[in-house]
């Protein structure tokens, strides 16, 4: 209030962050009993009173966040995506049908579908999906699980830091204690060490966050393929419904990936599908994020970007895409600043869809070598008198001096991938040099040897 200057998703209030990526939410271990039943999931989501959740996570300037119902952010591209083409699949499963009106009317500033609000608060709801699944409450008033064992739920929340989830899980157990169940919340500093190792029963974190509207990129991961036994998490990977949900998404996972991020229709529909599944397993109760606030100043520094006028993300320092919003920035001239240059017109990005069709290359079959016979050719040897030397082998120079007519295949090979063959005729000129040896010489001094040694045995035997 005492800084003009300061901003953060807007210049005024309400100034968190609206549109942030990530949503918090009770997350379930489905790896661990009773957990892995739907009707259970389903129990504790109609036990919260989000509208009461809501408005104690309110922020000093007023801030709400939107409510989430997907593991998808909640913008306006994204309402328009998946929200609002499932609404009547929602209102089926239990959408609030009447919404408070301020709620709506929040909703309605921010560009979002003021009829898509949350669950409806419905306690009666939430003791019949228990009792079909065998739970009970006991004479003492407490829920008990058919195996016998007392029904507790357990939170687990960050310790020292993350102060958000633990004041959001301390409130979502107080929400599940006023609709009968028996709650706690379980505060480590192994936060991540548990997480990681699927070491917990529930947990107050973020499973999933989005930041484009291709979905590809983030939702992937919950196929089976890429599930680690040695790092289950929530399990959601290697998850098996009883309704066979979980292995249609995979399928649906396997045809995302396969299908051109251009093809953007079909994109979305894989992506609406997958959610229209995941919804009604409800493996984790996805709630909000709260209030959060991305801070910059305008004294010496303008041009941030500032909901509605100018918004394209939140200046998050942490983040890669900070890069963006740095080199958007314009002096102030209330400061002193050296000579710097200031950043052009964008570039102009070339559309998404490419203008080329991408074809199989054609065969094409290279002609047959038209085959030319050589002429005779008349080769003059002029040979040096013979000399005779102790060595059985004699150098001699040999030049030949001829025409010659060579078939020669060329292969070029051009950008277009067509092959040509040409055939060529050429005269060269050569010299040859051959070493050539002189056999009857060579018996000649062998046998001349063999007598010479036949003749020094003999004298020497004599004396």
């Amino acid at each position: 209030k005492q800084n003009p200057y300061y901003g953060s998703f807007s210049t005024k209030p309400p100034m968190a962050d609206a549109f942030h990526t990530c949503a918090r939410s009770l997350t379930y271990n489905l790896l661990r009993y009773p957990w892995n039943i739907t009707e259970v999931r389903w129990a504790l989501t109609f036990a919260i009173n989000f509208t009461d959740l809501w408005l104690k996570t309110k922020g000093p300037d007023g801030s709400l966040m939107p409510p989430h119902i997907f593991p998808v952010r909640r913008s306006p591209i994204e309402d328009k995506l998946f929200y609002q083409p499932l609404k009547s699949l929602l209102l089926e499963l239990g959408l609030d049908p009447n919404p408070p009106e301020f709620a709506k009317e929040y909703l309605k500033s921010l560009g979002l579908d003021p009829t898509i609000y949350w669950w409806k608060y419905d306690p009666a709801k939430s003791e019949e999906l228990l009792k079909k699944v065998g739970f009970y409450k006991g004479s003492d008033g407490h829920w008990y699980m058919p195996n016998g064992q007392r029904f507790i739920i357990k939170i687990m929340v960050p310790a020292g830091y993350e102060l958000e989830n633990q004041r959001l899980g301390i409130l979502v157990a107080e929400q599940l204690k006023k609709s009968g169940f028996d709650a706690e919340v379980w505060a480590t500093d192994l936060f991540w060490t548990n997480w990681g190792k699927g070491e917990f029963d529930t947990g107050m974190l973020w499973p999933t966050c989005t930041q484009i509207d291709d979905l590809g990129a983030h939702i992937t991961s919950w196929h089976h393929k890429y599930f680690s036994p040695a790092s289950p998490g929530p399990g959601f990977g290697a998850y098996k419904d009883p309704y066979g949900y979980k292995e249609r998404i995979d399928k649906l996972i396997d045809e995302l990936e396969l299908t051109p991020p251009w093809e953007k229709e079909k994109v979305y529909n894989i992506s609406r599908e997958i959610l229209s599944l995941w919804i009604k397993m409800m493996p984790w109760t996805m709630l909000y994020l709260t209030p959060f606030y991305p801070s910059y100043d305008r004294y010496c520094w303008e041009n941030w970007p500032s909901y509605p006028d100018n918004y394209y993300m939140g200046p998050y320092a942490w983040w890669a895409q900070m890069l963006f919003v740095v080199l958007q920035l314009k002096p102030s001239g209330r400061c002193p600043t050296k000579e710097a240059t200031m950043p052009g017109a964008p570039p102009k990005l070339p559309i998404e869809i490419p203008t080329t069709t991408l074809t199989t290359p054609r065969t094409t079959t290279s002609p047959t070598p038209t085959t030319t016979t050589s002429p005779t050719t008349t080769a003059t040897v002029t040979t040096p008198p013979a000399t005779t030397a102790p060595p059985p082998t004699t150098a001699m120079t040999t030049t030949v001096t001829t025409t010659v007519v060579v078939p020669t295949t060329i292969l070029s090979t051009v950008v277009s991938t067509v092959s040509s063959v040409l055939t060529a005729t050429m005269t060269a000129t050569t010299t040859v040099t051959q070493r050539v040896t002189e056999w009857a010489t060579t018996i000649a001094i062998a046998i001349v040897l063999l007598i010479i040694g036949f003749a020094i045995g003999w004298i020497t035997k004599r004396k």
